[in-house]
């Protein structure tokens, strides 16, 4: 099977075109909101030189920025999906097209996060570890920044908080799940579950050797991942919750990045790399192949309801298509080759024709009442157009990447 290089880029465009045409947001967010579209387009920029992609990028920055009001919650402050670390990731990524000085922004929003990283038992009571709007986004964020002390006082404050807080025994870690995502409170999802704190923790080993002190840490919650794992005759690999004793109501999962095995495998990859270990190194090859026979989208429809139709990253076809790219540019084989252009071209069926321009991922299913499933036009990076955009320049161009992996993987 071969994916066209040129559908790509026609879809890029048509989403490009959409953004573009829009609005900006009222409401700030990196995942949810206006930031989302900013990213797109700086990435666009990049990669066309195209005036108008920077120009709506810059806009929709400063749209940002004068939409953040320090009254907000703070609980949504602090979070990835909609708060200032969004902000400060956004920031950092238009560092090296030097438009405007953004240090006293970056610095305030250092200041603030590391004052509120002090009250340890307050903030993780607040957020918790998510990624979405937890610990770990914060942390993926500041794992990408330049050197400094308070990008290491950051991390480190993270990382504290995750040891003072995770239930340990005979060399396992793990942490409770308070916000009610699943049916029990061990999550061992990538969006609010235990594989983001794995892929956390082993970029953080990696990063200096003030942080190997965290490789316990790391050894322990992949120990305790790995003893959950679902009985053989189950399709997926691993439940997405448990509880104390590891059992499972729910052990059936989705093929989709915020919860399934794509993600198990790109989360224990990166700690077998991380701690040299070549054994998980292949169970990660041996949890992705694990997948491959799922290529059929009218089975994941089945037994996800309608959310598999989604184009976006979170639960959809961008996101499954995004994991594939990433585990095939690690252990390039054919099968996951072959396994990543399905889904790829799966995401670039599933255009609609939004009454501007006919494109892949402007929309989201969604359910209103009792009304049967709709298309609804949605232009966010977590689930609708910005981040199918981006995908699609990871696949044109693995320098893009670089724009995602730090959010995602």
């Amino acid at each position: 099977m071969e994916i066209s290089n040129g559908a790509i880029s026609i879809d890029t465009e048509a989403i490009k075109y959409a953004i573009l045409n829009s609005p900006h947001d009222n409401t700030p967010g990196l995942f949810n909101g206006e930031l989302g579209k900013s990213l797109f387009c700086l990435n666009d920029f990049r990669s066309s030189a195209d005036k108008k992609s920077l120009e709506y990028a810059v806009s929709g920055l400063n749209s940002s920025i004068n939409l953040f009001d320090s009254s907000r919650n703070k609980e949504l402050l602090l979070s990835l999906i909609d708060g200032l670390p969004g902000l400060r990731y956004t920031l950092n990524s238009f560092k090296t097209l030097d438009i405007f000085d953004s240090n006293d922004l970056e610095n305030d929003i250092d200041s603030w996060l590391l004052h509120e990283l002090a009250n340890t038992s307050e903030v993780y009571d607040l957020i918790g570890y998510d990624l979405l709007y937890g610990l770990i986004g914060i942390g993926n964020v500041y794992l990408v920044m330049p050197p400094s002390k308070e990008r290491d006082q950051i991390i480190e404050s993270i990382c504290q908080i995750l040891e003072k807080k995770a239930i340990h025994n005979r060399g396992e870690y793990v942490w409770e799940e308070k916000f009610g995502y699943g049916l029990q409170p061990f999550n061992l999802g990538m969006a609010h579950g235990m594989l983001a704190i794995i892929s956390f923790l082993s970029k953080v080993v990696r990063l200096s050797v003030s942080f190997y002190k965290y490789e316990q840490m790391l050894r322990g919650i992949v120990r305790w991942y790995l003893a959950n794992e679902n009985p053989i005759e189950f399709n997926s690999r691993f439940p997405c919750t448990v509880n104390g004793i590891g059992f499972s109501e729910n052990r059936t999962n989705r093929l989709a990045w915020c919860y399934g095995d794509l993600s198990s495998s790109i989360a224990l990859l990166q700690a077998g790399v991380t701690l040299n270990e070549p054994i998980l190194v292949s169970k990660s090859l041996s949890i992705c192949n694990s997948t491959l026979f799922r290529r059929d989208i009218k089975k994941e429809v089945d037994s996800d309801g309608e959310s598999t139709y989604d184009c976006g990253i979170c639960h959809g076809l961008a996101g499954i298509t995004y994991s594939y790219l990433y585990l095939r540019n690690y252990f390039r084989t054919k099968t996951i080759n072959e396994a990543y252009k399905f889904w790829h071209q799966q995401l670039l069926d599933r255009s609609i024709d939004t009454g501007n321009q006919t494109h892949a991922g402007c929309f989201k299913i969604e359910r209103f009442h009792d009304q049967p499933n709709k298309p609804h036009p949605k232009l966010s990076l977590l689930e609708g157009a910005s981040g199918v955009g981006l995908v699609h320049h990871a696949a044109l161009n693995p320098l893009s990447s670089s724009a995602l992996n730090p959010l995602f993987v």
